[in-house]
């Protein structure tokens, strides 16, 4: 059943407590009476700012994420939150572009989207550097057990953070959130990996640095993201889309019904076969059967809608739209390395790339960095949102390999 947000909250009673129910709800939103607004993991987006307007005084907003999801040198188009009231309470709310409305928060914020620490040497302390520019006090929390960071308090104007880490042993990887805490929350991802024998490692390496003169706008992370905000063109090829790691956008006008995925690498450390593999999943997240998984063993779907081809070791996955049916929601496009060698993963295939062809031209192009000890990973998503067809690019997977990934879908593997 679709919920009707705008009319929950037009239709409350003042002072009333509206509860939204989980899920991504496209706005924008209007608060027109005093009420509790509570989110469940929630997400309100718009393309266009602003995504939710609050009109009215006495309105406490829990528990919700305020996105928008095209970047836009225009600061009015990527205001994400708008306020007319200064009583307004705020608790855990996560912004994704700029506040209009509230005095200090709408000033300049020059925070990074992904702060990449590269490789660690394993059993060192490592530290690193990075110089970001805020308009308000700003209370910073690492989501890692291992990863510090000084100071944890910011003062207006531009600060010099220290991202520091314990002794780590070899084959750690390191994922987890650095959040800026002020009014609202602002999050930050970051990543790296630990290896013996790191050659070039500097401390205090400066991984990221606010510009002189900070941008109009956040440097802001987003999980629902436009075309117009992933895809910088290639120098080499202005018509070929780069895609980052969690960002999604629709496919409309830039791919037909017909898709093709081919992966490919620029060497390989070790030589190893890499097959692909195509999961059909309902809207439970699972497969209904085995049949439900393409792969060389299956290699055409009974619909005719996912094939995998191999044409003397060129493998390529075939995608067609019009024909999956209705009760599939998620086409979920995996890659796995043959055989149970564990000194085999994804960390010796180099320059991974993910080709996303359409009408016989590649369209996008996705680089899975930063992998490392994973033998599997779930690399594109196509799913359906709102009567549409939408990309995810995931980029992740596990060390445990085709079974572990068939198991998550309810699959048995024998």
């Amino acid at each position: 059943m679709k919920v009707d947000i705008q009319q929950l909250l037009d239709n409350c009673l003042p002072d009333a407590s509206v509860q939204l129910a989980v899920g991504e709800f496209e706005g924008p939103f209007y608060i027109r009476k005093p009420c509790t607004v509570t989110g469940a993991s929630t997400t309100l987006w718009a393309k266009k700012g602003p995504v939710l307007v609050i009109a009215s005084k006495g309105v406490k907003i829990k528990n919700l994420r305020v996105e928008v999801t095209e970047h836009s040198a225009n600061a009015d188009d990527f205001t994400c939150l708008v306020s007319t009231a200064a009583d307004t309470k705020y608790e855990n709310v996560e912004v994704i572009g700029n506040i209009k409305g509230i005095r200090d928060e709408e000033d300049v914020w020059d925070i990074p989207q992904v702060i990449h620490l590269g490789e660690l040497p394993a059993e060192s302390r490592a530290s690193f550097v990075m110089e970001v520019q805020v308009p308000v006090g700003v209370r910073l929390k690492s989501t890692i057990r291992d990863i510090s960071i000084s100071p944890e308090h910011l003062m207006p104007g531009r600060n010099k953070i220290t991202i520091a880490s314990e002794k780590l042993k070899e084959g750690t990887f390191i994922y987890g959130e650095i959040l800026f805490e002020s009014m609202f929350i602002r999050r930050a991802y970051i990543n790296g990996s630990v290896r013996p024998n790191v050659s070039g490692y500097v401390n205090n390496r400066v991984v990221y640095q606010a510009s002189s003169h900070a941008p109009a706008v956040m440097s802001g992370s987003s999980n629902t993201v436009s075309a117009l905000n992933i895809i910088a063109p290639m120098v080499s090829d202005p018509s070929v889309g780069i895609l980052k790691r969690g960002q999604r956008l629709s496919i409309n006008g830039i791919l037909e019904d017909k898709i093709q995925l081919n992966l490919t690498w620029s060497g390989m450390i070790q030589q190893m076969d890499v097959d692909p593999y195509v999961f059909m999943l309902e809207k439970n997240g699972k497969a209904r059967g085995d049949d439900s998984l393409i792969f060389f063993g299956n290699p055409s779907s009974r619909c005719g809608g996912v094939k995998c081809l191999d044409d003397n070791g060129d493998k390529s996955i075939l995608i067609d739209l019009a024909k999956i049916p209705a009760e599939i929601s998620t086409i979920s496009v995996a890659y796995s390395i043959y055989g149970n060698n564990a000194n085999n993963n994804f960390s010796k295939i180099v320059d991974p790339v993910v080709r996303i062809l359409s009408e016989g031209r590649e369209k996008l192009r996705f680089f899975a960095k930063d992998l490392l000890i994973e033998t599997t990973i779930v690399a594109i998503e196509f799913y359906r949102y709102k009567n549409e067809w939408k990309i995810n690019t995931v980029g992740a997977g596990f060390r445990d390999g085709l079974k572990r990934l068939c198991e998550s879908y309810g699959l048995s593997v024998i």
